[in-house]
């Protein structure tokens, strides 16, 4: 296998793949699985794993109207040596995965891993580890309406140092934590770009890719508008605007008295939304 090849493979096994140790049944035997709704995707891993088939499940498609899945594995020493090399380019998690089924086979084999922070220093590598993972946990995600020439791509983790590797290869100036509420879950990283950056980024990427990726990109290409300014006017001057600064001030203050949001809907000519987040300050943020 490629070195680019193993690079791409790390990185959709990063999101999407699992690391397992033997069943009972047959504890010696890892197993190395990854699983898509993509075939495309799980075709080219299945490829890469020198495997001829590949198992679909559609249990529920019909019914629930859910894409089929489909997944490949490979079992044994052929595993455990694909791991081995896999090794230095995973996260901490995944290289701790990657232990425990090496050592369910061979014990002494843990001790020929070795972690290598300079793994994906080859610029070509780095972007087919990235296209991988972005195959996997990315976003490509058209502007919105009032700012079509602001797409972006955004990738989210649990695993702190992947994300980071990620914000790297980006070009990403933060990471943003989200502490999800309720249980016992991990915070999640979050990583984005925007605008020319992105666009740059989704054309370099674009050949990696697999068909539903590349489908997202091109939609996200063609409803780019670099001429339009990077935010339209806002208030009264902004070509959709339904009402002006003076309705926003009565609309609050009719509401503190106490009227209700859908009766000044239907006033006005705007919907609940609209109201409510004039209410909250989600817009027309900057009137009194």
């Amino acid at each position: 296998m490629k070195e680019i090849d193993l690079c791409w493979l790390a990185g959709l096994l990063e999101a999407e793949g699992s690391f397992m140790k033997g069943p009972p049944s047959a504890p010696r035997t890892p197993r190395l699985k990854v699983t898509s709704t993509d075939q495309d995707v799980v075709r080219r891993t299945a490829d890469l794993f020198g495997i001829n088939c590949i198992t679909c499940e559609r249990r529920g498609c019909d019914d629930k109207g859910w894409k089929p899945t489909y997944t490949v594995m490979l079992k044994g020493r052929r595993a455990v040596q694909l791991m081995i090399r896999l090794y230095p380019l995973m996260g901490r998690r995944r290289q701790s995965q990657i232990e425990r089924a090496v050592a369910s086979q061979r014990a002494d084999l843990v001790e020929t891993l070795e972690r290598d922070d300079e793994c994906l220093s080859d610029p070509e590598c780095a972007l087919s580890w990235l296209a991988g993972y972005l195959e996997g946990e990315g976003s490509f995600l058209k502007g919105p309406p009032s700012r079509p020439n602001r797409p972006r791509i955004q990738a989210m983790s649990t695993d702190r140092d992947v994300i980071e590797r990620v914000r790297d290869l980006l070009g990403a100036s933060t990471v943003t934590t989200y502490e999800r509420p309720g249980g016992d879950y991990k915070p999640a990283y979050l990583v984005k770009i925007r605008g020319r950056r992105a666009v740059a980024m989704m054309e370099r990427l674009y050949p990696l890719m697999g068909k539903r990726r590349q489908e997202q990109i091109t939609g996200v290409l063609e409803s780019y508008k670099p001429d339009l300014p990077a935010q339209f006017p806002r208030g009264r001057r902004h070509p959709n605007a339904v009402l002006t600064e003076e309705d926003v001030r009565v609309i609050r203050r009719r509401l503190a008295e106490g009227e209700t949001m859908a009766s000044l809907g239907r006033e006005y000519g705007v919907d609940l939304t609209s109201i409510r987040n004039i209410r909250d300050r989600k817009t027309w943020a900057w009137v009194e």
